[in-house]
């Protein structure tokens, strides 16, 4: 995954949000987009983990 793939997951999180507080829609399809986008922003979170992993790794082999 790179950048482009988290400026995507951005985007997705951004709209699963404003659909999730959209009055138009019912509250169970509100819920619906919630759980999206806490799955979505759970990803991205898993996404910086392995980002600082692979950053100090690269860290400890330039120390080599």
């Amino acid at each position: 995954m790179g950048v482009w793939d988290m400026v995507h997951l951005l985007q997705q999180y951004r709209k699963m949000l404003v659909r999730a507080d959209n009055p138009a829609f019912s509250e169970k399809t509100r819920n619906e987009f919630r759980v999206k986008a806490e799955n979505i922003r759970q990803q991205m979170i898993r996404y910086m983990e392995n980002v600082e992993k692979q950053s100090e790794l690269m860290k400890l082999e330039s120390k080599i």
